[in-house]
């Protein structure tokens, strides 16, 4: 009973602290916009001006060759693929770099510090949404709603488990070796290319397939394309490779975090 409840730790601790952190991140996204003409309208304005960029830049600049998906489709294929991507790529960029953002937070006791990073993490939700609202919306306009669509908020909890995971990872690592900054987005810019964003699985080369099955942030943006563009269930080892990832980097990244945390934090003070 006690290895359960060790394993499962994470779940009560946002139970427990679900009003202090609603509140810390409440005042990240204010922080994010203050002093801005436009304040939280941003927060519908961006998603829309990138997305509407990228639909242009891929579609008309670019050309990309489409395989099997007229232009709306794969305009809905290329925006179920980026808003996702963005969310998950700024989670994971705001939360390596938490800690070192929240120093004066690591000694207190009022606020978990295996929290820190949460309140990073969720504070990209707000545009996560908008612009996951404008996809399904847009899709519903171009008559392929589906009851699968009630779906996308599991895949958005597993989207943030993952993330989480890894900025519990990465955020105490960082806190150490200021270089990991560097290095996750060198490596989330290789994420990006590997995902099929402006092109459909179906595009790519046989033999160069699995670089897109290594790459996790490929396994979620499949599964919108799935529900969002084709209407169906993503394919069994997707659902697999998600739910597993999301899992393992979850409770992993949080077993890491508590067992490196005093060593950390004395380090950093």
């Amino acid at each position: 009973m006690r290895k359960l409840e060790k394993w499962i730790a994470p779940i009560p601790l946002f139970v427990a602290y679900w009003r202090i952190l609603v509140q810390s991140t409440w005042s990240q996204i204010r922080q994010k916009n203050a002093g801005t003409v436009l304040g939280s309208w941003w927060l519908i304005i961006s998603p829309l001006v990138f997305l509407g960029i990228y639909t242009v830049v891929y579609m008309y600049v670019f050309q990309v060759r489409r395989t099997g998906l007229d232009q709306t489709s794969y305009v809905l294929h290329i925006f179920a693929g980026l808003v996702p991507f963005v969310a998950m790529s700024e989670g994971v960029s705001l939360g390596v770099s938490s800690l070192e953002a929240s120093t004066n937070l690591l000694k207190n006791t009022v606020f978990p510090v295996e929290l820190i990073s949460s309140k990073f993490v969720l504070s990209t939700l707000p545009a996560f949404l908008v612009g996951l609202f404008i996809v399904a919306f847009a899709a519903i306009l171009a008559g392929k709603f589906s009851a699968l669509f009630l779906l996308l908020p599991v895949l958005a909890l597993l989207q943030f488990a993952f993330v989480q995971g890894l900025s519990w990872v990465l955020s105490l690592i960082g806190l150490v070796f200021k270089d990991v900054k560097l290095i996750v987005q060198y490596a989330l810019t290789i994420a990006m290319i590997t995902s099929p964003i402006a092109y459909t699985i179906e595009m790519i080369p046989a033999n160069l397939k699995w670089i897109v099955w290594l790459n996790p942030f490929a396994h979620f943006i499949l599964g919108y394309q799935s529900i969002i563009v084709a209407q169906a269930l993503p394919d069994p080892e997707i659902l697999v490779l998600m739910t597993v990832t999301s899992i393992v980097t979850f409770f992993g990244g949080y077993a890491f975090f508590r067992r490196l945390k005093p060593i950390v934090v004395t380090h950093a003070g």
